[in-house]
């Protein structure tokens, strides 16, 4: 009997260490598919016939798909168990990404996308399942490891998209990401554990219809806005109809005995708050991926530009990856002897002063990649502490929405700052360095917000809901351990 449960206290850390192998290798994936094509757009136009418009709706419709279904499909894993779910949508984005690598249209390939942001409810399963089999003490550090292969994986895509198709080709971008699919589902039928399924309540159609709606309306308004004008028709009608949208979706859920998202949860301060960095985070991120390869491809002529070949460019977001891959391993010891909400405060604090180094010390690569990671650093402990105080927030029923819509909002707030940083730097048509610096500093004004935000998540949190338990999530745990 004794080497019986010897051998069991021995084998559960080796299971625990194996589903936390496979669910970070799931998440690097993921993040990689999102990003690749981003760099590759023009080549994907030019190869295709395609139009610009047709083209931006590679990311657009993933974008879409991927909002809309990351907190529905998060909730039917909270009700019908994540390893199913789970499955369901590695099974998806390996369709869409079969079906990218043959496709020979714009259409087909715009559809494929669509079908792989279908499995963006990836992430907040895996945040599930890891509540559901880690101890206690090792979940914030699991969660870091998870949140920084999800950072590291989107900042890769961007640095190896260009090598792969000037070497292998654009279909290149989905069959190496599909050659690695394979033995993940395999790897995620035989180490993931078979969760618990939830009460089998009725699914909220009506509230999901209307979540998407609103969704659609303010994703699309958003990313259409520099081509439609901001005070374009279209772009109005949009922004309207998602104000509307979201209204009725906050009236029909908070009426729903069963509904969909508990729009409770999300308004209360612990996740509201942890929701305000979330949106800082995607502004920030988006922002500097997108701008900062274009600033530094600017040609030397301009009397400010470095003059970095384009296929080059993707490098400088190496060193942002490698401070965000760094924190987010060491984000859980630090969480667990200090609280998450510390970690998630001094992540904050190091992302603002990058932006400054960016807009006043930009005229060399060394002072624009030690900025990079410094915000890699910051988002690395961001990245690490949020979902670990919403998982240990958020009652389990609750948990995929939770993480659903942190994601989410990121990805407005992603959508939002690109959007915001294009109009400042082409309200001129000759680049100037001083809209550059403007555009930083906005980016850094939004940092600061992200810090306010930070300080003001609650430490003791305390749940009086149905399900709902007192918690202090975001205090120590004793004995705890790295993961």
């Amino acid at each position: 009997m004794r080497g019986t449960a010897k051998a069991s206290d021995t084998a559960r850390p080796t299971s625990e260490l194996i589903t936390l192998i496979v669910l970070a290798m799931i998440a690097l994936g993921f993040s990689l598919q999102q990003s690749l094509v981003v760099p590759a757009l023009t080549t994907i136009q030019r190869d295709l016939g395609a139009s610009e418009t047709a083209t931006t709706w590679l990311v657009t419709g993933f974008l879409l798909s991927s909002s809309v279904a990351t907190p529905i499909i998060g909730r039917l894993g909270d009700m019908f168990g994540r390893k199913r779910v789970l499955l369901l949508s590695l099974a998806v984005l390996a369709a869409g990404t079969a079906l990218a690598g043959v496709a020979t249209s714009i259409g087909v390939l715009v559809a494929a996308r669509i079908l792989q942001g279908l499995a963006g409810a990836i992430v907040p399963l895996s945040f599930g399942i890891v509540r559901d089999e880690m101890p206690a003490h090792r979940v914030p550090g699991s969660i870091g490891i998870i949140s920084a292969l999800l950072a590291v994986g989107a900042a890769l895509g961007i640095v190896f998209s260009g090598p792969i198709v000037t070497s292998l080709g654009v279909t290149w971008l989905f069959w190496l990401p599909m050659a690695t699919l394979v033995p993940t589902i395999i790897a995620t039928v035989r180490y993931i554990p078979r969760s618990d399924t939830g009460a089998r309540e009725p699914i909220d159609i009506l509230g999901g219809l209307l979540l998407t709606a609103w969704l659609v309306c303010l994703l699309v308004a958003v990313s259409q806005a520099a081509s439609w004008g901001w005070a374009g028709r279209r772009t109005l009608v949009l922004f309207a109809a998602a104000v509307v949208f979201f209204a009725l979706w906050i009236t029909v859920e908070l009426r729903s005995s069963i509904p969909l998202i508990d729009v409770r949860l999300l308004r209360e301060r612990t996740v509201a708050t942890v929701n305000v960095i979330s949106f800082t985070v995607g502004f920030t991120m988006q922002s500097l991926f997108t701008f900062v390869t274009r600033f530094v491809q600017l040609p030397e002529s301009t009397g400010f530009g470095l003059g970095v070949r384009g296929s080059h460019a993707g490098l400088i977001v190496l060193p942002w990856s490698l401070g965000a891959f760094i924190t987010g391993l060491i984000s859980g010891r630090l969480a667990a002897r200090f609280g998450s909400k510390r970690a998630l405060v001094i992540g904050s604090i190091i992302s603002v002063p990058p932006s400054l180094l960016l807009a006043f010390g930009n005229h060399s690569l060394v002072w624009i990649g030690l900025a990079m990671a410094a915000t890699g650093v910051g988002t690395g402990f961001i990245t690490a502490a949020m979902p670990a105080i919403l998982m240990s927030y958020a009652p389990p029923s609750q948990t995929g929405v939770a993480a659903g819509m942190n994601q989410n909002i990121r990805t407005i707030g992603g959508a939002i700052g690109t959007q915001v940083i294009a109009a400042i730097i082409a309200s001129s048509v000759v680049p100037k360095e001083s809209l550059y610096e403007a555009a930083f500093l906005t980016v850094g004004g939004v940092c600061l917000l992200g810090v306010v935000a930070a300080f003001a998540v609650p430490t003791t949190h305390r749940r009086d809901g149905p399900g709902m338990r007192s918690r202090r999530d975001l205090a120590p745990q004793a004995g705890a351990t790295r993961p």
